[in-house]
């Protein structure tokens, strides 16, 4: 019984994490992760753009998914894609990269029907810190792309950089881009690797052929002594 107690308990503490949707760091996207297509700012080659959100106080997240709504304008026959990064906050500007990736592909931007936002999966070893500030950055290269902007009436402070991040203009409270965070509790327990689940899996397997096998010998045991018992 101890055996399979213990099983049950590795059971939940590893599957449920894994298991479990990431929290909500921050969003300013509408129901189903909607935003406005309509009077997107525009990021246009070598422009950054960056927005600032700011973790609430209580837990800190390990960064598990970015959703940022750019979508393509003209490529001028160039690559279709977009940079994004996450920065740190620097005095009410954007600081150090913290991460970055490149989007490929990004749908053709259209004012009639809403493209789905941009979705980053998969990022791993980013820690968010309760109650700090940070910026998420939208770059084009050289083509012009557009960030559209959120449909709940959310303002955040947007910067501009022109000369590859080295120096910002901030315009306080005048930013609508769309974007979601999404993280872990640093508290949480990681989801394990799959080959660490299918060793697990693995032994739970092997602790139920131990019981199986120790309850056969059990009543094997019980069965020899009641015979003897009649024998004499």
């Amino acid at each position: 019984m101890g055996s399979l107690l213990m099983s049950a308990t590795l059971v939940t503490t590893v599957l449920c994490p894994a298991l479990c949707h990431a929290d909500t760091v921050y969003s300013n996207l509408g129901p189903g992760s909607s935003y406005y297509s309509t009077g997107p700012s525009a990021v246009e080659s070598g422009q950054y753009v960056a927005s600032d959100f700011t973790v609430a106080p209580g837990s800190g997240y390990d960064l598990t998914e970015i959703e940022i709504a750019v979508a393509l304008e003209d490529s001028f026959g160039n690559p279709n894609s977009v940079t994004v990064q996450l920065m740190s906050n620097a005095g009410g500007s954007p600081g150090t990269v913290l991460g970055s990736w490149v989007l490929n592909n990004v749908p053709s931007y259209t004012n009639t029907a809403i493209t789905p936002a941009q979705t980053i999966t998969g990022i791993t070893g980013i820690a968010l810190t309760a109650g700090t500030a940070y910026w998420l950055e939208a770059s084009a290269g050289d083509i012009l792309a557009v960030w559209d902007p959120n449909n709940t009436g959310a303002l955040d402070d947007v910067a501009y950089s022109y000369n590859q991040g080295s120096t910002w203009i901030v315009d306080s409270g005048e930013g609508n881009e769309a974007f979601a965070i999404f993280g872990t509790p640093e508290s949480a327990t990681p989801a394990p690797e799959p080959s660490s689940l299918s060793l697990l899996l693995l032994g739970l397997g092997v602790l139920g052929l131990v019981s199986l096998w120790r309850r056969a010998l059990s009543s094997i045991g019980l069965d020899c002594r009641t015979f003897a018992s009649a024998s004499r």
